[in-house]
């Protein structure tokens, strides 16, 4: 169980580190904008 947990920490780790993607500048998709403070809108299109 150790184990997995380490490997589960790892994991979000590298994703929370991901640079924000220059195709998705405002984070709709993916949740990181560039501007780390704006916060991503979601509207009927993403849905």
């Amino acid at each position: 169980m150790e184990q997995k947990n380490e490997a589960i920490k790892h994991a979000v780790e590298r994703i929370l580190a991901m640079r924000p993607s220059k195709t998705d500048p405002y984070g709709s998709y993916t949740g990181r904008p560039v501007d780390p403070k704006e916060k991503p809108v979601q509207d009927a299109d993403d849905l």
